[in-house]
């Protein structure tokens, strides 16, 4: 996993979340939503980030396939107009009738140059439409970088390890940075990266794999990830200690002997 794959791993833990859009109700709809499982309250703050992250990657991807689709639409046209002016000019040899023969080329030359700036506007179109797509593939790869980032802190909660595992992972003769970009895409990057990073030959054989097979291989190994809980320091106050008495208890004089008796009357303890 190269450094620019996991730049978010060496940067500072602050980021900025984006705040969740309100959801929309349109005229016709179902108003009443059914109970959900679990009120906002009883969400942890890891759930609440995945939501908001699934959300904004779905508007990416929505984005991104409206792009492509204008870009192939654009390329489809273009090739069509193309075609369409690959005539060849008029020869005045082929015209019996000169003003005929000026009638033709001048509308060819016009037909040209309506082809022309047709093919101008639409290469345009494309070419924005291609600009579009990047911008959205850099905003998707951010947004995958915000969300590690905002990970590391549980992270390094539940792994003690875990920065040296994360130096192994950045390395790219063991994640390739195609394999390093299905982590940055997966639900939880944080753990796989450690995982990887803890099994540096796993992460080689996953590297070296078609990306197909790679992604379905690490779907499994994210399915079967689970996370120890991160340990607790109780804020309890420590246990008090009884007091023990110093010395001994005092005898009984029924149970002392006669030498015994004397001392204890000689100091006085016995009257």
């Amino acid at each position: 996993m190269s450094e620019q794959d996991l730049a978010a791993l060496g940067a500072a833990d602050e980021v900025v979340t984006p705040a969740p859009e309100a959801a929309e109700i349109t005229e016709g709809q179902d108003q009443t939503p059914p109970a959900p499982e679990e009120t906002e309250a009883e969400k942890t703050e890891t759930q609440k980030r995945r939501e908001r992250r699934a959300a904004h990657e779905q508007r990416l991807k929505d984005q991104a396939a409206d792009a492509e689709r204008r870009a192939a639409e654009a390329e489809t046209r273009l090739n069509r107009i193309k075609a369409s002016a690959t005539g060849a000019e008029p020869k005045e040899a082929d015209f019996a009738d000169f003003t005929e023969y000026m009638a033709a080329k001048a509308a060819f030359a016009a037909t040209k140059a309506i082809t022309g700036f047709q093919a101008a506007e639409i290469e345009a179109e494309a070419g924005q439409a291609k600009q579009d797509l990047q911008q959205i593939e850099a905003a998707r790869f951010q947004a995958r970088q915000e969300e590690l980032a905002q990970s590391l802190p549980e992270a390094r909660a539940v792994y003690a390890d875990f920065d040296a595992a994360i130096a192994v992972a950045k390395r790219a003769d063991i994640v390739s940075p195609e394999l390093s970009m299905m982590i940055l895409a997966s639900d939880q990057p944080a753990d796989l990266a450690y995982h990887l990073g803890k099994n540096p030959d796993l992460a080689r054989a996953l590297s070296n794999m078609p990306p197909i097979e790679a992604a379905m291989q690490l779907g499994r190994i994210s399915a079967g990830l689970q996370r120890p809980q991160p340990k607790t320091v109780s804020t309890a106050p420590a246990p008090i200690n009884p007091v023990k008495p110093g010395g001994t208890a005092a005898k009984r004089v029924d149970d002392m002997n006669y030498d015994e008796y004397a001392a204890a009357r000689r100091a006085g303890k016995v009257k």
